[in-house]
């Protein structure tokens, strides 16, 4: 009796499953890291042992997490040389300059990058340390992908909190849409007319070949002195199994996918926290309602400038009965109006649940644009560079949100917005639409990304994802060899049979002329 009652526990207890996980965050970004943390900590939470390196620490330990450092990195983020950016300035560049600056930028930091402690303590890790799997952010380059050489290639799996399937083509074959998919970090303009196809279409190639064919190369010599015997990038890339992307249909622009380019927008949304008691008494104590203000953690309100942040706070006087609430990271030195409660942090995603939120006015950063869907609350957007500008674009064209010049802001075409949204109950209709149609889902887009990394676990070996398009170059990939044949072999026939008719022509008028004097 004592044995058959052993053997009912253990049957009825889950069996414990732990893999060493290897995450790489090569891109400074807290928005990229918010995204990768929250799988990161579900993966830990399952009783898998995960090794992060990233330029951004959590203040808080999480069980089975190690965090290693990127010092150098984030200091060279903080740094003069990025700081003096205008960032407002920098997203209303030309498309082509801001494509071009986004290599330089890739490559600057590789120094400060291999100097940082966490890159160093990862290095000194023995070459037989298993690790069972990689996560990997490719977004910004290949400069940790090295480590996969040197714990003898784990399977890898990429992660990005970026949307566009278009930055996949070099590890698992995707292909460019250009014809209708505007190129992810671009000025607002559709891709309807002739020229903008044309326009869409070169920067896209041209964004590829300076990627992989200048800055991957840079990275390879760079990488080469701490990574002996390190193999072609490109071939450390195709490794990879699959991507799991921050895209959903509901808030990104429609783009075929492979079957191993795996959705997961909004995995960042989790269970709602309580809110602060102060906070939460704001929440309920508002006249009308609350409106949420804030740029993202890349974009620093007070870096707006003073002339832009006096126009801003003009228009919020003209709402006395709303509670703004603007997360503002130094402090305040404008006089601040009655209605306007500023914070140096605010627990976003909860504000954002509340029903007393009638109005977010934001960057449209992925994420956020993605909290606001979620919850069903309309936007004002103010968006500042990269994909910001698609992001709100999208929002417009289905109805619930407005848009502001912010590098050009003044407080009439401010408040006029923030009016038209508060009064038309249509933007907050549509956006309740929007929030069902993202919300019905067969499972949450963290557990669909817990279940493919643990399936991958399962399945190092699969290969069956794995698309005939890798053995392409890109420009049979997209036909355009065969394009260009077809189109001289057209070329060629209709030059042949033009000069056979002209022969023809000619000769028949010799002959004439022959026979009409012969007749004189």
């Amino acid at each position: 009796m004592k044995w058959f009652s052993v053997i009912c526990v253990m049957c009825l207890v889950l069996p414990i499953w732990s893999a060493n996980i290897l995450v790489l965050e090569g891109v400074p970004s807290p928005s990229h890291h918010i995204f990768i943390t929250t799988l990161s900590q579900a993966l830990a939470a399952r009783g898998h042992n995960i090794t992060s390196i990233s330029a951004d620490l959590d203040p808080y330990k999480t069980p089975n997490v190690t965090h290693l450092y990127l010092d150098k990195f984030k200091e060279y983020m903080e740094g003069e040389k990025i700081q003096e950016i205008d960032m407002v300035k920098y997203g209303r560049m030309n498309p082509w300059l801001m494509m071009l600056f986004m290599p330089f930028y890739m490559v600057d930091y590789l120094d400060d990058l291999s100097e940082s402690l966490g890159y160093k303590k990862l290095l000194e890790y023995p070459d037989d340390f298993k690790f069972d799997m990689v996560l990997y952010d490719f977004l910004f380059g290949p400069s940790l992908l090295p480590f996969v050489h040197k714990f003898k290639n784990p399977p890898l799996v990429g992660l990005t909190a970026f949307y566009s399937t278009s930055y996949t083509a070099p590890f698992i074959g995707s292909v460019f849409h250009p014809s209708f998919v505007p190129y992810g970090f671009i000025d607002t303009f559709t891709v309807s007319s002739f020229w903008s196809r044309l326009n869409n279409y070169l920067i896209y190639f041209a964004d590829y070949v300076i990627r992989e064919k200048i800055v991957t190369r840079i990275h390879q010599r760079h990488m080469a002195r701490n990574f002996p015997g390190l193999p072609s990038l490109d071939e450390l890339q195709r490794q990879m199994k699959l991507v799991i992307m921050n895209r959903d249909p509901t808030t990104d622009y429609i783009e075929p996918t492979l079957p191993n380019v795996i959705a997961a927008g909004g995995m960042q949304i989790q269970a709602l926290k309580e809110l602060p008691q102060d906070l939460a008494a704001v929440m309920e104590k508002t006249e009308k309602g609350v409106v949420l203000f804030s740029l993202g953690s890349n974009m620093r309100s007070d870096a707006l400038g003073e002339e832009r942040l006096t126009q801003i706070i003009k228009a919020i006087r003209e709402f006395p009965d709303y509670t703004f609430i603007w997360k503002f990271e130094s402090t305040f030195t404008l006089d601040v109006p009655k209605n306007l409660i500023i914070l140096k942090w605010v627990p976003q995603n909860e504000i954002l649940a509340h029903p007393n939120t009638k109005l977010f006015i934001t960057h449209c950063g992925l994420l956020s644009t993605q909290e606001a869907a979620w919850h069903g609350v309309p936007i004002v957007g103010l968006p500042v560079f990269a994909d910001q500008f698609l992001n709100i674009q999208k929002s417009v064209e289905i109805g619930v949100a407005l848009t502001v010049d912010l590098a050009n802001i003044n407080a009439e075409a401010l408040q006029d917005s923030i009016h038209q949204v508060l009064q038309n109950s249509s933007f907050y209709e549509k956006a309740r639409i929007r929030s069902r149609l993202f919300r019905d889902q067969s499972e949450t887009p963290l557990e669909r990304a817990i279940w493919w990394c643990e399936y991958i676990l399962r399945n190092p070996d699969v290969s069956f994802l794995r698309s005939g398009s890798l053995d392409l170059n890109i420009l049979q990939r997209h036909s355009i060899d065969v394009i260009a044949f077809l189109t001289i072999v057209t070329l060629s026939l209709i030059i042949f049979f033009t000069y056979i008719i002209w022969k023809i022509i000619r000769a028949s008028t010799a002959k004439g002329k022959y026979n009409k004097k012969k007749n004189e």
